[in-house]
């Protein structure tokens, strides 16, 4: 989309046919400013509920046609659209012409980022409707969008309710890389001593943990911690009694520190 705003502007009689003039008028609109095709479609769907309504209700039928304007304003990564009419307001409809959805507001609602209908003080209604626009990759508002996992990354909250979801994701993990199935043991008794691990050590209170297979194996990185909190976690991963670590499992057990905070990096061998 331009950086600039851009502005269309329409007035129209009040007469159902003109909706195919407001439809091709915002698809040239959406080539002016290079709206994707999601966004074109929202947009064409709110000019035909809010425009229609005025169709319909807005001024009598056996009354000379009343107007419509239609403004369409890209800027700032949001399209705003506004439909106005001088006419008796905005109201449910039972039926409608073809073209529309049927749907009126309850649609406009769900299509809309955000939308609002004032009534002027020189009569009338004024539906005001904003859709953030998607760019070439598919995002919203151009907000930049998170890189994908390389495999999978799940949070939950620690303590009791962590465990089973943890045993299940490292286990089905497990059976994608090939391991055995004293393996999978492994992993899943060394996935237990994680969600066994104290809520206040980790720096959100959950238990983050991300999957990935790497070559022949699988590495696992649980986190973040608070300082000390992942060394806190080795220690308790001693089998009582025995004075053998559980880490012992894995091929690899490290503490590594970013600007997140501390993580273990885990890997074991099918």
């Amino acid at each position: 989309m331009t950086a600039e705003a851009t502005e269309l502007r329409l007035g129209l009689a009040a007469r159902a046919e003109n909706l195919a003039l407001v439809r091709q008028a915002l698809a040239g609109f959406a080539d002016a400013v290079a709206l994707g095709d999601g966004t074109l479609a929202d947009l064409k769907q709110i000019a035909t509920e809010a425009c229609m309504n005025s169709v319909v209700h807005a001024y009598p039928a056996d009354g000379e046609a009343g107007r419509i304007d239609v403004t369409a304003i890209a800027s700032n990564g949001v399209v705003e659209l506004r439909v106005r009419d001088w006419g008796l307001g905005f109201r449910p409809r039972p039926a409608e012409p073809e073209g529309s959805l049927r749907l009126g507001l309850p649609l406009i609602a769900t299509v809309a980022d955000s939308f609002e209908i004032a009534s002027p003080a020189d009569g009338g209604t004024l539906l005001v409707a904003r859709v953030r626009v998607a760019d070439a990759e598919g995002n919203g508002g151009g907000k930049p969008r998170p890189s994908p996992p390389r495999e999978a990354e799940l949070a939950i909250t620690a303590g009791t309710s962590a465990r089973p979801v943890i045993a299940r994701v490292l286990a089905i993990a497990a059976t994608r890389a090939g391991f055995s199935l004293e393996r999978m043991s492994d992993g899943v008794l060394l996935g237990d001593a994680i969600a066994a691990g104290d809520a206040s050590d980790f720096a959100e209170s959950s238990v983050g943990l991300s999957i990935e297979e790497c070559g022949p194996n699988l590495c696992v990185r649980v986190g973040p911690f608070i300082e000390g909190g992942a060394k806190r976690m080795l220690d308790r991963m001693e089998l009582p009694g025995l004075g053998v670590s559980i880490t012992k499992l894995a091929n690899r057990v490290e503490v590594e520190s970013d600007a997140a905070g501390e993580h273990l990096a885990i890997e074991f061998s099918p």
